[in-house]
């Protein structure tokens, strides 16, 4: 699907034209107390204020997850400190033979690695759920469209009922459940 240069990719757009032919509706539209337009106007204004702090929850998210990585680095910078002072007080001998040296560099290696390789994975997870989301988005005005069709195309096998016989019903059903709070009380 080819976008205009004018469209935006942000993950709101679709749903921004979408919410905004509801409001465009509205406004043609004589005002009403309809529990559609009522509906609709409500998830407008939900949506919006999502929007509005979506930024500023993503910034939150990562200022607290920086400020973990630092608490975590400054941990583990605090416990070498320790027990370098405690080596050298103890007059132990810090000395490693090459070959340690050596396999400690190789695993920090393949420790980072392995991190660089799950952060590869978790960004193709996450772009590919991006990518799911986004055809949903662009699909979903064509699947409402045919559930209409269909939804149309049973409409005159529905029988219609007039106000009187839904309040005939309501009122016996109204009845019937006095009688059984009445036969619950006796016994």
């Amino acid at each position: 699907m080819k976008k205009n240069a004018n469209e935006s990719n942000d993950i709101w757009s679709t749903s921004d034209k979408f919410h905004q032919s509801w409001i465009n509706m509205k406004k043609n539209a004589n005002e009403s107390n309809d529990i559609y337009d009522t509906y609709k106007e409500n998830v407008e204004r939900y949506f919006s204020e999502v929007k509005k702090t979506t930024a500023g929850y993503l910034q939150s998210v990562t200022d607290l997850q920086q400020e973990i990585i630092r608490s975590w680095k400054n941990t583990i910078d605090s416990a070498i400190i320790l027990q370098e002072k405690f080596t050298e007080k103890s007059g132990l001998n810090p000395s490693l033979s090459e070959a340690t040296v050596q396999m400690v560099a190789d695993l920090s290696k393949k420790v980072n690695r392995a991190q660089q390789l799950q952060n590869e994975m978790l960004l193709s997870s996450l772009d590919a759920m991006k990518n799911y989301i986004k055809t949903f988005n662009e699909n979903v005005n064509t699947f409402t469209e045919l559930r209409g069709k269909v939804m149309e195309s049973f409409i005159p096998f529905i029988p219609q009922v007039d106000p009187e016989t839904v309040k005939k019903a309501i009122s016996k059903f109204k009845k019937t459940t006095e009688k059984i709070e009445i036969a619950k009380v006796k016994s």
